[in-house]
């Protein structure tokens, strides 16, 4: 059923447009700010325990409900897990804003550039044009595991509650600094933690779907592997699987297309796996 809870959130994402429309995520702010606001005097709040109960209390949420509607039979529970599954991607569309970024550079649309870029980046971009598309190059890595492949590996350890728990700690390490130093820098542990396993088997990905041998040589050792930052061990490799370095703004603009191909073929590695483990039945 995970694999068919898959398929068909994935079917949602791509071919109905409404889901991006559904999928709001502001509210996550407003209620760490809630959540920020009852704690005030707590010591814990500005750090791990604050952390805990905001994102503990999304996590806990999900659980609850799938776990009564599980209970009353997969007619509940199968799409209760398919809705959380697809509100958990995202939030927008990498193809879609990749390519908007693209077709705005390559029109020399600067301004439609830096918005799309800046969707990518989830920061202010370069304003040098070249620098822009390389930053967006390697941005295309880390959103694919932000985006996808992360939600995909904890909904498949943990389900419903695994996707809620990792989208919900990615949000709070967005807006985490907007409320104390302590919880967002906790906050950033946690999503690194969260991050871990899935982004060592996104280089996997990288090696098997671009330059094998390209791709190992950026990640230089076992212990670069194991103990790397995963934001940049995913841009890093990704752009070591495609192979040689490029120079100027419209040679980056091909490369920005070729790690959209790579991050299409990659997603394509771990959809081929989760079959593979399904058919073995070591995922049910």
């Amino acid at each position: 059923m995970t694999l068919v809870a898959v398929l068909l959130a994935l079917l949602l994402e791509h071919f109905v447009d409404a889901v991006r429309d559904w999928r709001r995520l502001d509210w996550f702010d407003r209620y760490s700010a809630a959540v920020w606001n009852v704690l005030e005097g707590r010591p814990f709040r500005d750090g791990p325990g604050g952390v805990a109960l905001v994102v503990g209390g999304v996590t806990l949420a999900v659980w609850l409900v799938w776990a009564l509607l599980d209970a009353a039979g997969w007619l509940l529970g199968f799409p209760f897990a398919v809705l959380v599954l697809v509100y958990t991607f995202g939030p927008g569309d990498l193809n879609q804003d990749v390519e908007a970024y693209l077709d705005a550079a390559r029109r020399g649309d600067a301004a439609a550039a830096r918005q799309a870029a800046a969707a990518i980046l989830e920061a202010e971009p370069p304003a040098d044009p070249a620098q822009m598309a390389v930053a967006v190059h390697r941005a295309i890595f880390v959103q694919l595991h932000r985006r996808l492949l992360g939600v995909l590996f904890w909904f498949l350890v943990l389900g419903p509650v695994g996707a809620a728990l990792y989208r919900a700690a990615c949000l709070a390490r967005a807006g985490g600094m907007a409320l104390g130093r302590g919880y967002g820098e906790a906050a950033a542990w946690l999503a690194q933690i969260l991050d871990w396993p899935g982004t060592r088997l996104e280089v996997a990905a990288f090696a098997l779907a671009g330059s094998f041998v390209d791709t190992v040589s950026r990640v230089r050792s076992l212990e670069t592997w194991l103990t790397r930052e995963g934001d940049a061990l995913v841009a890093d490799a990704g752009a070591g699987a495609l192979e040689p370095e490029t120079a100027g703004v419209e040679e980056e603009w091909e490369a920005v297309a070729g790690a959209l191909a790579l991050a299409r073929r990659a997603f394509l590695v771990w959809l081929a796996v989760i079959a593979l483990l399904t058919i073995a039945g070591w995922v049910s």
